[in-house]
């Protein structure tokens, strides 16, 4: 399954939010989805997925 998540908060803000959307993210992956996360891009900031 495709599953796509929206938010304005995410790496590399340390905030709760981007917290949870990391661990939903590896769990979904892990029972075999596809995640695209949609957030704003951070100056200076090198995705490591």
């Amino acid at each position: 399954m495709n599953i796509a998540i929206f938010t304005n908060n995410y790496l590399p803000n340390p905030y709760g939010v981007t917290t949870s959307i990391e661990s939903f993210r590896q769990e979904f992956e892990r029972a075999g989805h596809t995640v695209y996360i949609f957030a704003p891009q951070f100056e200076n900031y090198k995705d490591k997925n």
